[in-house]
């Protein structure tokens, strides 16, 4: 058994099945619809600094994250655990609720918001990946891969809009409203 059967397995298991519940609330916190949601009310409050960056890092996390999980096509742990059938369309590598979490985290943290947020965001990205890891939806590698993708897409993400790559942001700032 290698490592992630290890965990996957351990985390089946009492005490562990006790935060069922919070899993599945987790699942529907890092879903698409959440976060462009949030992009949406940082716009509306003309948070431009924070909204498009972020909406570019969603964006590219979650294409990135499709593209992987059709290239990989990897069995998710309630597949070969208990032998559910395998979808395809819902392959486990990587955890696109953890790429998501960790690339608003990475904007986050370059992109200027408070500490505390920074920190919020941070720790949100965490719980994801345990809350993805204890219903069984995802290997322990596929969402430190997550982790990992999400976090560098953000980055980039945040540090492009900060440098201005292209004089997009200038172009954009002239155009939104203040």
């Amino acid at each position: 058994m290698d490592l992630d059967q290890a965990v996957s397995a351990g985390l089946a298991q009492p005490p562990w099945t006790l935060l069922q519940p919070f899993g599945q609330a987790m699942e529907l916190l890092g879903g698409m619809l959440p976060w462009y949601a949030l992009v949406a009310l940082l716009a509306w409050r003309r948070r431009w600094g924070i909204a498009l960056p972020l909406l570019a890092a969603l964006l590219a996390s979650d294409a990135s994250a499709f593209a992987l999980k059709h290239i990989v096509a990897r069995h998710r742990p309630s597949e070969v655990l208990f032998g559910l059938p395998f979808r395809a369309d819902d392959a486990s590598f990587p955890s696109g609720h953890a790429v998501r979490a960790a690339a608003a985290a990475g904007v986050a943290w370059l992109a200027g918001v408070p500490r505390a947020w920074r920190a919020g965001t941070a720790a949100f990205a965490l719980l994801m990946a345990v809350a993805r890891l204890v219903i069984e939806a995802h290997w322990l590698t596929d969402v430190l891969a997550g982790l990992a993708l999400g976090a560098a897409i953000g980055a980039v993400m945040a540090l492009a809009w900060r440098r201005d790559v292209a004089g997009v942001r200038r172009r954009l700032e002239a155009r939104l409203p203040a």
